[in-house]
């Protein structure tokens, strides 16, 4: 009988062990808020304001591609029924543009304060990030490490996650999949904005 317990037990934390793990998990970078969800993520810190975004239905999607219009940014806006794992069979700029506008879903969610610094970011990720973004957000074989691409001061890249920041603005795109989903961030600096 105690043996049959013990294999509950061990099953049990297995089972916990996955859960937790499969979690993804996103917070801001100076505000105590934090989230965790079964979905990606997008996340956004501006004005002592954060938000986190784990449901990116496309009434989101769309918020954010009319703040960006509004800005003067034009994207390639993907299928507002796709998800991030459909977003590993977009290319080039299509991909780029959508893992943009996931980043900018969060931010959105601030109003027009943040349009003018969210436009920043896009043209800093467009021109310096188009083709890191690409590598990052290709399917990955599961056994894959953790990788950061890029580490600097104002942005962070690796595999199915970005962040970048720009003064009084930070925000993040966390695909489902990523192998940094358990983490809070893309697991490079600590970025604040």
């Amino acid at each position: 009988m105690f043996r049959g317990l013990w294999f509950v037990a061990i099953i049990g934390m297995f089972l916990i062990a996955n859960t937790t793990e499969a979690a993804v998990k996103c917070n801001c970078p100076t505000i105590d808020a934090k989230g965790e969800g079964n979905t990606s993520c997008s996340a956004s810190e501006s004005n002592n304001e954060c938000t986190i975004d784990y449901n990116l239905f496309a009434e989101r999607e769309q918020r954010a591609n009319n703040l960006l219009n509004n800005a003067g940014v034009n994207l390639l806006v993907p299928n507002p029924r796709a998800n991030s794992i459909d977003l590993r069979n977009l290319h080039g700029s299509r991909r780029v543009d959508a893992v943009i506008l996931y980043m900018s879903v969060a931010a959105s969610a601030q109003g027009s304060l943040v349009s003018t610094k969210l436009k920043h970011i896009v043209q800093r990720l467009r021109n310096n990030f188009s083709t890191t973004i690409n590598q990052a957000f290709t399917p990955v074989p599961p056994s894959s490490s953790k990788t950061i691409l890029v580490n600097n001061s104002n942005v962070v890249i690796s595999s199915g996650c970005v962040e970048m920041r720009v003064p009084g603005l930070w925000v993040m795109f966390k695909a489902q999949w990523s192998p940094f989903r358990a983490m809070p961030r893309c697991g490079g600096r600590n970025l604040k904005p």
